[in-house]
This record gives C-alpha cells, sequence and structure tokens, in this order.
C-alpha cells in the first residue's frame, strides 16, 4: 500500500509538471495544486462548485472581480429546492442540479470535452469551465464561439424549425431579412442604445442561443450592464437569462421579439398585449405532445385594460398556412383565448365559421396592422356604431346604429361608454353584454343571449336583461364580489342594477355593489385597525376610493395584490386556493417587527383564525381573548413564572406593557409604553437577556413599583444585617441563603409572599442558630421563641423584635415594634425606658407582667443587666433564671461556705457568691431548717423588708454585692419601729471589694444586747 501511495504522489507530480496551469489559476497568482485539491483521490470537502465560489464571491482578491452568489443561480423550472436568503436574482445560468431539465431542453453533454469533468448527471462550474486551461476563455472545456457548448446541453433546441416549439437557430439573420424586410429590421435594434449588452448578439451574421441569452450576468433588463463588473447594479428576474426586456414598458416599446421582428404589439385600442403574452421562446412542454406553431404558448396569461385572461388553452399546431387554427368549435383557436367571435348582423361570413384558420382571418386581422396587431383593417366596428356607442348620434364613429336613436335613448346618457370606453372607463368588450346575438339582423338588445364563459356570469350569476325596462339582473358586474364561505365557495350577493336609459352616472361609489367597508370574512377586522383597499389591492386600487386599473376590477378574479411601499404588505404573497397570506409582516409573529411566521396562517375566510395567539408564539394562556400569547423574550417570565410579576391572563394584561391601539397594532413595530420598563425596573433591563435579576436591582434605593407596591429597600442589609462580610455570616450573606427565588413573590402587597426556604421564620432562623458549624458563637446558638401571652407557649416569631436584613439597632432589633419607634443601642440599659412613656423594647409589648408594663411607671425591678436572669435560651425567650423561684439566685437560705445541706437541714440552701453570705441563715430560729422556696417571702421579711412582700429594696442583680444587701426587721420584731435602719439595729459594714464586715443586731424583742456576728468568716 505504502508503494501504492508514493506512486500515485509520482503521477499528481508528473501531471502537474507536464501540464501547466493557465492564469490566473496557477502559481503567477500564488495557487499551487493544493489550493483547490487534496492529496486523495478527490475533490476536497468543499466540492466542485463551492470550491470555484470560495474565489468566485464578492469580496475576494481576483476571483472577486468576477463575483457569483447562490441568490445569482437561475432557478426558472423550481428544479432547485434548497433555502437560499435575501433577494433573489436569477442572472447566472444553474451551477447545481440535475443536468436532464426537460422544460429547458437540457440533456446530458454528448461530446468528451464537457463528459471530461468529474460529474456525472449534474451541472456544475467544471462541467462548462476547466479551471486549467483558458485555450477557449473563459476556461472553456470547448469552442464555443457558435454556441457548441450549448448546443451540445440544449440540442433538442437546435433547430431552424420553429414547428419543434423553439426559435430557431443557425439562422443567418441578414438572408432573413432581406427575404421579409417587412418583417425584420435591417439589424437588430437595441432598446437601450446606451448600453451595449443589451443588444442581440450574432455570430457572424448568425442567430443562436447567445443572440438572447447570456449566460451569468444576465438579468432580462435592458438598463443594467450585463457584464461582472455589473454586478452590484443587477436586478431580480425571472431566471431567464435574457440580454433585453421580455415585456417592453408600453405596447409602442421595444422588447426582445421586437428587437429584429417589425412587427406591432396588440394594442391598438390600449389592451397592451405584447409578443411574450402570447409567445414564448421555447414552447415544447417536453410532455410528449406537439407544440404550438410560431411558438405560440399553449396557455394564455395576460391582463389588458379590457380585461383578464388566465389559462386559457390554445391549440395552433398545423404548419400548412391554410390550417392554422385561429377559432374551434373547442374554444381553443388562439383569437378565442381573448376574444368571443362576434357573429351575424355585418359582420362578414367568415365570423360565424365553426373553424377559421389563418386563412380565413388573416386577410383582415393581420399581424402585421400598423395600428396594432390583428386589428381589422379598413371597415371596423366604428364605420356602423361607436365602440361604443358614446354620443346620441347616429352611426359611426360615436354614435349608435342606425335606428336605434328611435327608441328615444340617447347613447350619451347611457353607460356604453363608461363599460366599454376604456382609458379612465372599463374596457369590457362587446361580447361581454351581446354574446350569441345576430347582430345587424337582431336588435339593439339583443343582450345575454349566450351567457357561458361571460363576466356577468361569474360565481353562478344568471344574467339577465328585461327589455321592457332596458334593466340588466342578476348578474356578477353588479354584485358584493361573491366572496367565499368557509368552505371557499363563492358566496354571491347581487344588487340592483340601474335601468340603462340615462343610466350614466348614477353609481357614484363603492357602496353601489359591495359595502364601502365590506364586512364579509376578515374586511371588518382589517378595516378596523384603519388598513386601507390599497394595501392588499394594489393592483387595482390606489385608495379607498379610487380604482387605478379598472381591467382588473369587477372582471371575475379576486386580484390580491399587496402593496409594494408599504412596510406591512411588502413581500407577502397570497394563495387564492387556501385563502391565505405567507411571508406577511401584518401575520407574523411579531418579534421586533419580523416578519417571522405565524404561529398558524390566518385563512381570510375565518376571521377567527387571525385572533390574538394565532400570529404571535404561544404560552401562556390569555383565555379572554384566544388559546394562547408570546412566549418569546421574557414574556414568559412576566406572565407565568412563578418568582414574576404575574400581569394577568387578559387582554388589559398586554396593555400593562404595550400601547396597543389600533393605529399601533401591526404596524410593524412593537409599540411600548414609555412606563413599561422604568417603572418595574428603574435600573434598567435587557429584554433579550434571561439572567435572573440580583434580588437588590428591585429592592434598591430607588425601588421597583409593581402594581403600585414599592419593593423595600434592605438599605443596611451588609452593613448591619445578615449580609455583612464576617466569617460567622458567610451561610446567610446571600438573599438565597433565606428567600426561594422561584417561588411566587410579587403578590401586590407588601411582605405578602416572603419566598422563605423553610415553613416560617423560626425554623429557618433555627436552621443555622442551631447549628455551631454555622453560628460559633455559644451564647447565639439554641435560642428559644419568647412567649406572646402570659403562661402560654413560646410561638413569637423572631422576625417580631428582630429584622435580618439591618438595622440602626443592635442585634438586628428593629426599629419599629408594634407602631412605636425603638431604640437599642446598649445591652445592659437598653431594654426598658426608665422615663415617660415607659415604650422600651420590653415595654412595648408587656401588659401581663410583673414588672415593666407597658407605659408604666417603674417598681423597682432591676433596669440593667438583664440578660444576667432573663436568657434568650432557655424553656422560652427571657424566662428568669430558674424559672424566677427564691433561689434560682441564691440559696433558700443562703448557707456558709462548706455548710453540707441535706433532707431537714436546708435542701434549698447554697453558698452565696459574697465573702459573708449565710452565716446566722442556718440558725434554725431565724430560718426553719425545712424551709422551701415555695414559701416565697414568709422567711425571709422579717429580717429584710421590714415585712413588706417583693419589697422596692430587692434588686435581684447579680452578682450580689454587700452594698445591696438591705437589713430592716420587721416592725413587730423592733423595740423602737420608728427608729431607722441604722447602727442601732444592725452593726455591719455594708461595702463591696471585699471590706464588708458583718455584725450584730440590737433588738429587745430578739436581741436584747448586741448578737454575735452575723458571719464567723467576715
Amino acid at each position: 500500500m505504502q508503494a501504492g501511495v508514493v506512486a500515485l504522489a509520482a503521477t499528481l507530480v508528473l501531471v502537474a509538471a507536464a501540464r501547466a496551469i493557465d492564469p490566473p489559476h496557477g502559481a503567477v497568482s500564488g495557487f499551487t495544486c493544493s489550493t483547490c485539491h487534496s492529496s486523495h483521490l478527490s475533490l476536497g470537502s468543499t466540492g466542485y462548485n463551492n470550491i470555484c465560489l470560495s474565489c468566485h464571491r464578492p469580496g475576494v482578491p481576483l476571483g472577486g472581480t468576477r463575483p457569483l452568489t447562490m441568490n445569482d443561480m437561475a432557478n426558472p423550472f423550481g428544479t432547485y429546492t434548497g433555502t437560499r436568503r435575501g433577494i433573489i436574482y436569477q442572472n447566472s445560468h444553474a451551477w447545481t442540479g440535475s443536468d436532464t431539465v426537460l422544460p429547458a431542453g437540457a440533456l446530458p453533454p454528448l461530446s468528451a470535452g464537457l463528459t471530461a469533468g468529474a460529474t456525472t448527471g449534474a451541472l456544475s462550474c467544471t462541467r462548462c469551465h476547466d479551471p486549467h486551461n483558458n485555450t477557449y476563455p473563459p476556461y472553456l472545456r470547448g469552442a464555443n464561439d457558435q454556441d457548441q457548448l450549448c448546443l451540445d446541453c440544449h440540442r433538442v433546441r437546435n433547430t431552424s424549425d420553429h414547428t419543434r416549439g423553439t426559435h430557431p437557430v443557425n439562422v443567418n439573420y441578414g438572408a432573413a431579412a432581406a427575404k421579409d424586410p417587412a418583417g425584420f429590421h435591417p439589424a437588430p435594434v437595441n432598446a437601450n442604445p446606451a448600453n451595449p449588452t443589451a443588444a442581440m448578439k450574432l455570430a457572424n451574421g448568425a442567430v443562436l442561443c447567445s443572440t438572447c441569452h447570456g449566460v451569468h450576468y444576465a438579468d432580462s433588463n435592458s438598463a443594467t450592464f450585463d457584464n461582472h463588473s455589473g454586478h452590484g447594479t443587477l436586478t431580480p428576474s425571472a431566471g431567464f437569462l435574457l440580454r433585453t426586456d421580455l415585456r417592453g414598458a408600453t405596447a409602442a416599446s421595444v422588447n426582445i421579439c421586437t428587437n429584429c421582428h417589425r412587427l406591432p404589439n396588440h394594442g391598438a385600442k390600449g389592451q397592451n398585449i405584447q409578443c411574450a403574452d402570447c409567445h414564448g421562446g421555447h414552447v415544447d412542454l417536453a410532455d410528449g405532445t406537439v407544440p404550438n406553431v410560431f411558438l405560440v404558448n399553449r396557455y394564455i396569461n395576460a391582463s389588458s385594460s379590457f380585461g383578464a385572461v388566465r389559462g386559457r388553452m390554445v391549440f395552433l399546431q398545423y404548419t400548412a398556412a391554410a390550417r392554422r387554427i385561429y377559432k374551434n368549435p373547442a374554444g381553443t383557436g388562439i383569437c378565442q383565448a381573448c376574444h368571443p367571435v362576434p357573429t351575424g348582423g355585418s359582420y362578414p361570413a367568415e365570423h360565424a365559421l365553426a373553424t377559421g384558420t389563418a386563412a380565413d382571418c388573416a386577410a383582415c386581422h393581420s399581424h402585421g396592422n400598423g395600428t396594432g396587431a390583428f386589428s381589422a383593417a379598413g371597415a371596423s366596428c366604428t364605420s356602423c356604431h361607436g365602440n361604443p356607442p358614446r354620443s346620441s348620434a347616429t352611426g359611426g364613429p360615436d354614435g349608435a346604429a342606425a335606428g336605434y336613436a328611435v327608441t328615444g335613448v340617447s347613447e350619451a346618457a347611457t353607460p356604453h361608454r363608461r363599460h366599454a370606453g376604456g382609458g379612465s372607463d372599463y374596457g369590457y368588450g362587446c361580447a361581454q353584454c351581446h354574446q350569441g346575438n345576430s347582430h345587424n339582423t337582431g336588435t339593439f338588445q339583443d343582450v345575454f343571449r349566450a351567457t357561458a364563459g361571460l363576466v356577468a356570469a361569474m360565481a353562478g350569476a344568471a344574467p339577465a336583461y328585461n327589455s321592457a325596462s332596458r334593466t340588466c339582473s342578476a348578474i356578477y358586474c353588479h354584485s358584493d364580489g361573491a366572496p367565499r364561505n368557509s368552505a371557499l365557495t363563492p358566496v354571491l350577493a347581487l344588487k340592483p342594477v340601474p335601468a340603462w336609459t340615462n343610466g350614466s352616472g348614477t353609481i357614484t361609489g363603492c357602496a353601489s355593489c359591495h359595502a364601502a367597508q365590506p364586512a364579509t370574512n376578515a374586511h371588518a377586522a382589517h378595516l378596523a385597525k384603519g388598513y386601507g383597499c390599497a394595501l392588499c389591492h394594489a393592483a387595482t386600487v390606489s385608495d379607498n376610493v379610487t380604482i387605478s386599473d379598472r381591467s382588473r376590477h369587477a372582471d371575475g378574479v379576486k386580484t390580491v395584490s399587496f402593496s409594494a411601499t408599504n412596510p406591512l404588505a411588502a413581500g407577502t404573497s397570497w394563495n387564492a386556493a387556501t385563502a391565505s397570506c405567507s411571508a406577511s409582516r401584518c401575520h407574523s409573529s411579531g418579534t421586533s417587527g419580523s416578519a417571522g411566521a405565524p404561529v398558524t396562517t390566518p385563512v381570510w375566510t375565518n376571521p377567527a383564525t387571525g385572533t390574538c395567539g394565532s400570529c404571535h408564539a404561544t404560552s401562556p394562556a390569555i383565555a379572554a381573548t384566544s388559546s394562547q400569547t408570546i412566549a418569546t423574550g421574557l414574556h414568559t417570565t412576566h406572565f407565568t413564572a412563578a418568582y414574576g410579576v404575574k400581569l394577568g391572563t387578559a387582554l388589559a394584561a398586554c396593555q400593562k406593557c404595550h400601547d396597543y391601539t389600533t393605529a399601533k397594532h401591526v404596524n410593524g413595530s412593537v409599540d411600548l409604553l414609555a412606563s413599561a420598563c422604568t417603572g418595574c425596573h428603574p435600573q434598567g433591563a435587557s429584554w433579550t437577556v434571561a439572567t435572573r435579576f440580583a434580588c437588590t436591582s428591585c429592592h434598591a434605593a430607588v425601588p421597583s413599583i409593581i402594581n403600585g407596591v414599592a419593593a423595600p429597600y434592605k438599605a443596611r442589609y451588609a452593613v448591619s444585617g445578615h449580609g455583612q462580610p464576617a466569617a460567622t455570616y458567610a451561610a446567610s450573606r446571600a438573599c438565597e441563603s433565606c428567600h426561594n427565588p422561584d417561588a411566587p413573590h410579587i403578590s401586590g402587597v407588601s411582605g405578602d409572599a416572603t419566598r422563605l426556604t423553610l415553613p416560617n421564620n423560626n425554623t429557618l432562623c433555627a436552621s443555622c442558630h442551631g447549628d455551631a458549624a454555622k453560628v460559633p458563637t455559644a451564647a447565639k446558638r439554641n435560642l428559644a421563641t419568647h412567649v406572646t401571652a402570659k403562661g402560654g407557649a413560646a410561638t413569637s416569631l423572631c422576625s417580631s423584635c428582630h429584622d435580618v436584613h439591618g438595622t440602626t439597632n443592635l442585634a438586628m432589633i428593629r426599629t419599629v415594634i408594634g407602631g412605636k419607634a425603638i431604640s437599642f443601642s446598649n445591652l445592659s440599659s437598653g431594654f426598658v425606658k426608665t422615663v415617660s412613656p415607659y415604650d422600651g423594647l420590653c415595654q412595648v409589648c408587656h401588659t401581663a407582667t410583673g414588672h415593666f408594663r407597658a407605659g408604666q411607671a417603674l417598681d423597682g425591678h432591676p433596669t440593667k443587666n438583664c440578660l444576667s436572669c432573663h436568657s434568650h435560651q432557655g424553656s422560652y425567650a427571657f424566662q428568669p433564671v430558674g424559672g424566677g423561684a427564691c433561689d434560682s439566685c441564691h440559696g433558700y437560705p443562703p448557707v456558709p461556705a462548706g455548710f453540707v445541706t441535706g433532707a431537714g437541714n436546708y435542701a434549698a440552701g447554697k453558698p452565696e457568691d459574697y465573702a459573708g453570705g449565710g452565716g446566722a441563715h442556718v440558725v434554725a430560729r431565724h430560718v426553719p431548717k425545712t424551709a422551701s422556696p415555695v414559701e416565697g417571702w414568709a422567711n425571709c421579711t422579717p429580717c429584710h423588708g421590714n415585712g413588706s412582700l417583693s419589697p422596692a429594696t430587692h434588686t435581684m442583680v447579680l452578682p450580689v454585692t454587700p452594698s445591696k444587701v438591705t437589713i430592716d426587721p420587721s416592725d413587730r420584731y423592733k423595740f423602737n419601729h420608728a427608729l431607722p435602719l441604722g447602727g442601732q439595729q444592725y452593726s455591719g459594714k455594708l461595702l463591696d471589694s471585699g471590706a464588708n464586715a458583718t455584725g450584730s443586731c440590737f433588738n429587745v424583742r430578739c436581741h436584747f444586747k448586741p448578737s454575735k456576728k452575723w458571719s464567723t468568716t467576715k
């Protein structure tokens, strides 16, 4: 295998060395074989065509001087089915697809030059071009000076016989013109002499394919320069690659046929029927049938000021001059495609022939008539009466026929001119009313004798004429135009027809036949939006009251032609079979005014198919107007997302953001209210970026205001709230630490939806304050909540007193509780206010407590160091230490250091926490050994407090200090109860800092003389 590869490589080198590559494809321009070829047995992965187009495209040096794009490739027969975006120009021969295209007369080539390329059965650039050899410029695979290459593939069209259905080639033009000087110009003329590329091209005097066709840069337009240098100025075309115009601007203008043929168009009465309306350059149908002679089209489709012809079949297939059929019983003669042939009366007998040949008709109706092809020679319709009659005179060229005036009807006042005058009037032919008449042998009132094929009989109408009242009835011409129903079947509503006599000018407006603003099908919906008639019927009317082309009005064809100047309608196409539009901005997704495909294609006959939700994208539901609404951008965030604003489900929801007015809906742009975004997003927002907003974008100094509710601003969250940067707040620093960003949020009531990640804020707080890893400070863990009623359960919410978002107070204490302003800046003295109105932190809520009730003066209970006795931990928050019992702070009673307590021996006693405590408390006469805390003050008041329960002198402040101990025996024990407490009653020194000393009592009832010292240790 290795040897084979070496051999292959050697072969490539030899081939490259033996065959030089002609510039500019060669080394002189910096190209090598590997520029286009891989080292394997096939071309590079880009393929035969794209390898050429990789250089021959706009903007590329060298190759870009002869640019081509996929939109330049002709596709007149629809054989290329790939997608092409932008403007389709079709000005170059196809370079991809099958090489067998029968409508184009194309077959696989036969010559060795054209079969030497690597492609088989398919078109490619290299089918015609050899990029290595420029012997036959431009890099052709063979000589083409006589269209040899063209006629190899299109060989079925290499004929000089027009009966083969294709324009003759290899015909010497000069010889043909000399033979028929009346039929040909001496030399081909140019529709645009200033543009030499628009001229017919003769090859050594011969007519060939290239006489009429170009290969590249040919857009069938004489106004453009057909060469690579004019690539940027070429215009879109049908892909026939003509050098000049298929049709001239007017009937008198030069077109591609009259460049050579000295024959007039069919336009004596302003019809403007040009050569291409009846003839084609190639009319072989490739269906096995015999083509028409003289390149007459098999089907005639033409429009003129007299009406429209659509799909009328024609057979003109016999070569002998006497056999060419202009009229036949089947109605497929060339003239019958557009004209019913009038018979009888003064018309020649030939008009009544069942079959009329060229020999029968051409004597009067010649193609070369200078007043217009096939116009009657010599005597005409106007020799007897006007065509149409339009004056009160008798006879031609404008009056009524002889005998007509005796009826007392003045043609100056009848609608004849209005119906058939042409120009600014309608241009109906005589047969539209008088078909089947006997003409000169009948009467002027031979109307609707035969109605088949008449415009008046369209949509099932049964035209009739009342000769007594001279009035037509049941005619399509005077109807609402037969709008189709939901089954797409025309339903005709006939209208009264004015009497013919003096009837001119009696119809003055659109409403005489159909409503001035029709209510049929989807008309009403469109008119309600302010769309005028010309938006969809631009070929027929110029505004709501002006018919611009009467040949398209009341012709039996609903001509839907969208205005090219209105950005809404431009580019829209109409499918008459399904009564629907496509590529329409009016019915599109609406995204940024685009023409994206609608969700469903609306149908004209069913207005419900165009309601909200049928055009723009779906989800969520809007029940009031349709099944669904827009899902583009952030619509779903605003409508259905749980965390979103939930604007609503009715049309009013759309109106909260959009300026939804008749003039602005479906106007090609997305119209937003000035306040659409700024109210909710004062910081700004992007509609196309789906990134979720940070909480602080709404909860800001300038807050979002949604549904009238401003988002609360948490200004101190990062300063004194849970957003602090300290490491101890790491678990709760983000909003999402406590709040679920996906939960319902914006309800229209401030604080209604807090979106907590746990069922309530107490469990949420406990999730961190019960976890040593998250809250390392023991004093801040396992915190109990407070009771809400005396003796009740601890059910108070943490958030009743704390705001985790931060406040100006310590410990995130709220600045307002129960409607009262709270200031809490000192952990020792900040719990209560000692002055009126007594509404400190604890006092705000307390109404049934023993101390510090709301609004009441102090009772001597300690006002500082509250947390010493009232911890945040315990059975419930701030429960007094030990439940408030007498032995919760000191013993009951205090005992000396080292004293052993036990049952019946001061079981509740415990040493005091200062020197000298206890002492004589354990003398049974002072306190019984069986004393129990449940006895309360009974064992204390004889010596402390002068017998008063809960005396003001009991400070309940820990640690107990000597100076706070009060000795005031009950008056009943005193010798003289009027004596104040002092040295005569107790001799001790109540001093702090270890300088205290116990003393003796002096009391005549207990001790007539000084007792022993209270304590043996101090």
